[in-house]
């Protein structure tokens, strides 16, 4: 890669040029940063030595373990390095913090983190590292991402149903401490609604008692997000 640096033609490469190139050549991959002091108009002849980067990650990755998210990263390399600021987005745009692990400072040699994440959310779970200096610059690192199943789940049996009835089971896992279960018209009104504790449960829904149509059962947990809807069919005469 170049870098045309004026109007005249002046190109860089990867290494400092004692003169500038007259023409193309095979460029050099370098891994440390090159930083030009713009006061000198961007010139290679007054640019400032080559500089490693804060922090030098090796690896960073997320798996799925006993319900939690486990993040774990490598550096090979640190200088000022203050701390690792974790951050949680549920579609890799918008990010949150939700914890923050303490840096070494500097050191040269490799260094092994981890970081838990007790209350990933069903779904897609991207994390990425906000690498903060003592002096307050930061970056990022890349980013990794684990999928969690559904916190609940919902099925009915016998789906359509008649004169028998039919029997919601409810998979409502033991790290969830609460959730609800309610019953809905197609219109939108609210039969039935159920209180929910952890572990496996079933809740009987008497068929009879509800005229021939179309309903909603939604699972919900104590926040109000929802976990999960299926539709229910009961048979007329």
């Amino acid at each position: 890669v170049m870098w045309a640096n004026n109007s005249v033609g002046n190109y860089v490469w990867s290494s400092y040029p004692t003169s500038n190139p007259s023409g193309l050549g095979t460029p050099v991959t370098l891994s440390d940063g090159l930083r030009f002091s713009t006061a000198d108009g961007v010139c290679p002849a007054s640019s400032q030595s080559l500089e490693t980067l804060p922090v030098s990650f090796t690896s960073f990755t997320a798996s799925a373990e006993a319900g939690a998210a486990q993040l774990r990263w490598t550096t090979a390399s640190e200088r000022n390095n203050s701390h690792f600021e974790v951050e949680r987005s549920a579609d890799s745009r918008s990010w949150a913090s939700i914890g923050q692990v303490r840096g070494a400072g500097d050191s040269d040699r490799t260094l092994d983190y981890g970081f838990e994440d007790k209350s990933p959310r069903p779904g897609q779970n991207y994390y990425r590292l906000r690498q903060v200096d003592f002096d307050g610059q930061y970056d990022y690192s890349p980013i990794a991402s684990v999928v969690f199943d559904k916190a609940g789940g919902l099925s009915a049996s016998p789906n359509p149903s008649g004169a028998g009835g039919t029997t919601l089971s409810i998979r409502w896992p033991q790290e969830q401490p609460e959730g609800t279960l309610s019953l809905y018209a197609l219109d939108g009104r609210r039969l039935y609604q159920w209180t929910l504790a952890a572990g496996q449960l079933e809740q009987v829904v008497n068929a009879p008692s509800l005229p021939a149509g179309v309903y909603l059962a939604r699972l919900r947990d104590r926040e109000g997000r929802e976990i999960d809807v299926i539709k229910l069919w009961v048979l007329g005469e």
